[in-house]
């Protein structure tokens, strides 16, 4: 029997219901916050840069570029909104993957 995620309910009044992936989701973007203002909290301009600025540069030069390739002329206009579209679902992924590998080793 396969339970999918909707059916499991924490938390209901009336027509409002939160279920599991809901609160997957909202938790997913709280660590994602947290993560982002932890992440950008020192960054600097100089040569000495940490291990998190280098990577989060990787990152958004490779967003930057992706969308540069499919043809958008100005990425810098739309890399707010796709990278942030990109990473939460790349995450959401990521976790879910891990979950059915966890799962799979029961």
């Amino acid at each position: 029997m396969h339970i999918s995620p909707d059916q499991v309910i924490f938390w209901q009044y009336g027509f409002l219901k939160l279920n599991s992936t809901i609160i997957f989701t909202w938790g997913l973007m709280f660590v994602l916050a947290v993560g982002s203002k932890l992440i950008t909290r020192k960054l600097s301009i100089g040569l000495e840069r940490s291990r998190w600025q280098n990577l989060l540069e990787i990152v958004v030069t490779s967003i930057e570029k992706q969308i540069e390739e499919v043809g958008l002329s100005q990425p810098q206009k739309y890399l707010g909104f796709l990278g942030t579209l990109f990473l939460f679902v790349a995450t959401a992924s990521l976790c879910h993957s891990q979950s059915l590998h966890a799962h799979s080793r029961l």
